[in-house]
């Protein structure tokens, strides 16, 4: 429940969306990656949905606003891409906030395609082998 709340905080309650259960239909095989903090609390999390060619896309990033700038994304980002690993998953992907591509840059991914709207925001798609 930790990471609705969270997730529904900063990444959808901002765009005026809800997060009841038709938005959460598509999260059927994904997997959950979180960090905790000390009391127990969720500071970080990421979903990554499997996609048919056997590689996975990353969505819904999101690190509480006390914990940004900490490290914690990066930690959360590079343990969740090595279980993938070493689960098969060769290939990643991810839409990233045009305000992210920077931080996903400087984890290795790249750049595919030009910029476009999701959302109404502006989002780059990005991938990494």
């Amino acid at each position: 429940m930790q990471e609705r709340v969270l997730r529904d905080t900063l990444l959808r309650q901002p765009l005026g969306l809800p997060m009841d259960e038709e938005s959460l239909d598509w999260e059927d095989g994904t997997r959950h990656f979180g960090l905790f903090d000390e009391a127990g609390q969720l500071a970080a999390y990421v979903l990554a949905s499997p996609l048919p060619d056997g590689s996975v896309r990353l969505r819904q990033m999101a690190v509480s606003p006390e914990r940004q700038s900490s490290g914690l994304g990066r930690r959360l980002m590079l343990e969740a891409e090595a279980e993938l690993r070493r689960s098969g998953v060769k290939a990643l992907s991810l839409h990233a906030r045009d305000t992210a591509i920077g931080f996903y840059e400087k984890l290795g991914y790249s750049r595919i395609g030009d910029i476009y709207l999701e959302l109404g925001i502006p989002h780059q798609l990005m991938g990494k082998e």
